[in-house]
């Protein structure tokens, strides 16, 4: 049996509700262990697919959440080491300022992303 490596996958969903369609794109990151790409896959896909829901809202209207896509899908290794980093995204729509100096990220008051 080939040992399994450590895998990360962006994938999109696509959340709608009402009889317009409304609503909006969601990302999310998932971590998998499997043999190959193809494998790590296959692997996303179905752990991605427990997380999709359908159910009537308060207006008695059908909300959804959809897996639609695999963006990414990275090799981390046959093994993660303690804070591996596994999404990095630049913000060009944040301005500087928006951090004064000095950074002081020790002082950092985060919240949950609710995942």
């Amino acid at each position: 049996m080939t040992r399994k490596a450590w895998f990360s996958a962006m994938v999109v969903f696509v959340v709608q509700a009402g009889e317009h369609g409304d609503g909006w794109v969601q990302r999310s990151v998932y971590v998998v262990q499997a043999k190959d790409f193809d494998d790590a896959l296959s692997a996303v896909v179905a752990r991605a697919r427990r997380d999709e829901w359908a159910h009537k809202n308060c207006d008695d209207e059908w909300a959804r959440l959809m897996l639609v896509e695999v963006e990414t899908l990275d090799w981390l290794g046959k093994k993660i080491e303690d804070g591996r980093e596994v999404y990095s995204e630049p913000r060009f729509d944040v301005p500087l300022n928006t951090y004064p100096l000095p950074y002081r990220p020790e002082l950092s008051k985060p919240t949950q992303s609710g995942v």
